[in-house]
């Protein structure tokens, strides 16, 4: 990428890529339609909001952690 656009900031890149990471894991673990909305494609937030509903009519939930980021 560096030779495409030598402005490319690696680093960056790599941090906006963890917050979002992290962003979406949370939306999941606390359900937060609205940042499932922002962080996916139409598709994917269809599948995942739909996901959460049905869990939720059967008294689920799903949890999830993120140990660590390489």
């Amino acid at each position: 990428v560096k030779a495409a656009d030598p402005s490319f900031d690696e680093t960056g890149f790599l941090d906006g890529a963890q917050q979002a990471y992290r962003m979406f894991y949370d939306a999941l673990n606390t359900q937060d339609e609205a940042v499932l909305k922002q962080l996916l494609a139409p598709r994917l937030e269809k599948r995942f909001l739909l996901n959460i509903k049905q869990l939720q009519q059967q008294g689920q939930r799903q949890r999830f952690k993120v140990a660590e980021i390489k």
